[in-house]
């Protein structure tokens, strides 16, 4: 293969920065390589170890990391930093997939804000977890894969008072519907699976609990 040398001022071998293996096209920085490109990060916690840098000056210039198919690209997707203006947000993060490679990253599915907030399926969250509202959506959890195994507890806690404070409630969990106008109104369902005859058969979900403005039934 080949090796690009760092050679001290007396003639020792200091690294190995650079290897191509000739036999596999491996290549590899800082050691050798066993996989299509192997990198060995032992930088300090201060220094970058990649950088991708875009040296655009216009309001639109990125850095984009592009990971696709290796045959077609169509299962394309992607990493892009905006660094300012030009139509997108100040130090976004974006994460992109399903493109076409080389004109497109692809529906952009995570969109992270340099002051925190994390979007799915929006571009421009505006809480710290925000979800597109284009579309009905689901949180949950995944169904139990161990045989005869009952499902697990999802727990949603607000925050305590400090440890060791005198009297100081905690955070309240609050549940609300979506915001409504005019003369409509919007609520909260609370549903569960009630018991039925032993067995195997999937139960349906029940509403026991219906919130719908200021009326509880």
């Amino acid at each position: 293969g080949f090796q690009f040398l760092s050679v001290s001022s007396n003639g020792n071998l200091l690294t190995i920065p650079f290897v191509i293996n000739a036999t596999t096209g491996n290549v590899g920085i800082k050691q050798n390589p066993s996989y299509s490109l192997d990198i060995l990060d032992d930088y300090a916690a201060t220094t970058i170890s990649i950088r991708i840098k875009n040296n655009l000056t216009s309001a639109g210039g990125s850095a984009i990391l592009l990971v696709s198919n290796h045959n077609s690209e169509l299962s394309s997707g992607g990493i892009s930093y905006q660094k300012n203006g030009g139509g997108y947000l100040l130090g976004r993060l974006a994460l992109f997939a399903g493109g076409d490679g080389d004109a497109s990253l692809g529906t952009e599915y995570v969109s992270i804000k340099a002051t925190g907030e994390t979007g799915f399926s929006t571009t421009n969250p505006t809480n710290l977890v925000s979800l597109g509202g284009n579309a009905a959506r689901i949180i949950w959890m995944e169904r139990h894969t161990t045989a005869e195994t009952a499902g697990n507890t999802l727990t949603l806690t607000a925050g305590g008072a400090i440890s060791g404070a005198t009297n100081k409630a905690g955070g309240a969990l609050i549940l609300q519907g979506g915001l409504s106008t005019g003369n409509t109104e919007s609520g909260v369902t609370i549903q569960g699976c009630v018991a039925g005859a032993s067995g195997t058969a999937d139960r349906t979900q029940t509403t026991a609990i219906q919130v719908l403005g200021n009326k509880v039934g």
